[in-house]
């Protein structure tokens, strides 16, 4: 469980950091280089802790 909280947190961290980076310089390319490094960490953290194991 505690892994899944601090898990949590770290995408939290990281939408936090590159929201500030987006707000402060609002460029089209960095917003979606941005969001597609957030998309992929999000797909992880499903992936990784909450998708059911086969075996």
């Amino acid at each position: 469980m505690m892994d899944r909280i601090f898990a949590l947190v770290g995408i939290l961290g990281l939408c936090a950091f590159l929201g500030v980076l987006v707000w402060k310089v609002p460029l089209l390319p960095l917003v979606v280089v941005c969001a597609i490094g957030v998309l992929m960490a999000a797909f992880d953290f499903y992936n990784t802790l909450f998708r059911r194991r086969s075996g």
